[in-house]
């Protein structure tokens, strides 16, 4: 899994256009497959840039650059249920 970013000793690259991670962070979010031909090359990376993560706490799950919060639940719900639609 890959994202824009980094960090090298005290060299830190952001992007804020990807997702951002924390360590031990419980997150749901939508992993793309490799394209060759892209700047991920052969990488899996998080779809929809931060449009495709969900921040996970206390039962709610909320996107990094949002006010609006979902029932986690009610959204995984949703997810299951537009799977078995397609």
């Amino acid at each position: 899994m890959r994202i824009l970013g980094g960090q090298v000793d005290n060299l830190k690259t952001v992007s804020e256009l990807d997702a951002t991670f924390e360590l031990n962070e419980k997150a749901l979010f939508f992993v793309a497959g490799p394209e060759p031909e892209s700047i991920w090359g052969d990488s899996y990376y998080v779809a929809g840039l931060e449009h495709g993560k969900y921040k996970l706490e206390n039962g709610k799950a909320k996107k990094s650059h949002s006010n609006g919060e979902l029932d986690e639940l009610d959204l995984k719900d949703h997810i299951k249920e537009k799977h078995n639609k397609d």
